[in-house]
C-alpha cells in the first residue's frame, strides 16, 4: 500500500485529497507545520511514496506563543535530508502565489523530483496523473 503525506491545515481540501485516492493508498495528514517538522525528523527512506505539501498554514496554531510555522519551515528540513535521502516526490499545491513557486524552485534545485500545480487548478485526474508518475518510479 502507498502512503502519502499531506501538510495541509484546510479540512476541506484533505477531504477532496481523501476522495480523489485509490483504494491502495492511504493519506497521513499533518495539520500544521508543527506536526510535520516532527514527522520529517523520523522519516525513514520509502516511507511515503510522495509530499503534498502546502505554503499557508496559519489556520492551525502549534506552538503555546502562538507562532506560526509554514511550508517554508518544512521546506527547510527537507532541504537538510542527506541529498541521497531526497527521492520522494513532492507535489506543491500551494494558492500562495509568490511562496508557491518558491518552494518548488527551492526543492528542485536541491534535487527532490517537484511537480507544482496551484490546489485551483489541481483536479482527480490531474492528481491521479501526480500519483501514477509515482507507481512508476
Amino acid at each position: 500500500m502507498l502512503r502519502l503525506l499531506l501538510i495541509e491545515d484546510d479540512e476541506r481540501r484533505h477531504d477532496r485529497f481523501k476522495e480523489w485516492l485509490p483504494s491502495d493508498v492511504r493519506l497521513v495528514w499533518a495539520q500544521n507545520a508543527g506536526t510535520a517538522l516532527g514527522m520529517l525528523k523520523r522519516l525513514e527512506p520509502g516511507e511515503y511514496a510522495g509530499i503534498l505539501l502546502d505554503h499557508d498554514l496559519e489556520k492551525r496554531t502549534m506552538t503555546d506563543d502562538g507562532a506560526h510555522f509554514n511550508g517554508g519551515h518544512v521546506v527547510d528540513a527537507l532541504l537538510k535530508r542527506r541529498p541521497t535521502e531526497r527521492d520522494i516526490p513532492i507535489l506543491v499545491h500551494s494558492m500562495n502565489a509568490n511562496r508557491g513557486p518558491g518552494m518548488a524552485h527551492r526543492l528542485a534545485e536541491a534535487g527532490y523530483p517537484v511537480t507544482r500545480v496551484r490546489m485551483a487548478e489541481l483536479c482527480r485526474e490531474r492528481f491521479l496523473e501526480w500519483l501514477e508518475e509515482l507507481r512508476e518510479e
